[in-house]
């Protein structure tokens, strides 16, 4: 039962490692945009966004000719904890993640734009999707996030409109030290996490594959995320 349970998750990580784009750009870089190890790549429709731990660059699309910085990680007000945006196709930002509740907004050339409030508690979602009057914040119960949530909808003032309950068995709340061991694998864009833990339970997660995306102006689900716990 386990073995095919981790073989389905494979299946899904090296099926969306195949389903990028075949068309290569070189991109340019200097000083002022050395990309670290490992970087993770985000295609917009005129950019290319190149980001790691602690940086996000913007390059051209077409050229791959270097455009700015996106913002900057720290404690001052602009700063953000991760440097790890979600696209809003909505308004062209993009939007990163400031502990404890806050969104920081950035438009395409590199200028802050503000803060989005998230409501919590209990917890900040792990991604989310943008639409015309609604943000859809998507919890993946995986790792150290343990929640009964699915999804969460509030506006862009940090007012909650709804949730929807997950409809997955939501793990027992563990600390640091309960991990006895986690391995991660690289498909492509997507990441796959097992973690083990001292009583013996397992749990697993699809990360780096946005969970909605839009075709022909509707929102759809395109993420396949498994988490379970398994004795």
């Amino acid at each position: 039962m386990k073995k095919s349970w981790l073989y389905a998750v494979c299946l899904v990580c090296l099926a969306a490692a195949c389903s990028g784009t075949k068309q290569y750009v070189t991109l340019e870089t200097t000083d002022s945009c050395l990309i670290g190890r490992n970087p993770y790549i985000l295609l917009l429709d005129k950019h290319i966004v190149v980001f790691s731990n602690k940086s996000c660059y913007l390059f051209d699309k077409m050229n791959g000719k270097f455009v700015c910085e996106v913002g900057h990680g720290g404690d001052d007000p602009e700063a953000y904890s991760y440097a790890q945006p979600t696209y809003n196709d909505v308004d062209k930002t993009l939007c990163f993640k400031r502990e404890p509740n806050g969104l920081q907004k950035y438009d395409l050339q590199g200028n802050y734009l503000g803060k989005l409030v998230i409501p919590t508690p209990p917890a900040a979602p792990n991604d989310y999707v943008f639409t015309d009057s609604l943000i859809i914040g998507y919890y993946n119960n995986v790792a150290q996030q343990y929640n009964v949530r699915a999804l969460m909808f509030f506006n862009a003032e940090g007012t909650q409109i709804d949730t929807v309950p997950s409809l997955l068995p939501v793990l027992p709340e563990k600390q640091l030290n309960d991990i006895a061991e986690i391995s991660v694998r690289r498909f492509g864009l997507a990441g796959f996490f097992l973690s083990k833990f001292s009583d013996g339970s397992y749990s697993a997660g699809i990360r780096g594959i946005p969970f909605y995306g839009r075709i022909k102006g509707k929102c759809v689900s395109r993420r396949v995320l498994m988490t379970r716990s398994i004795r």
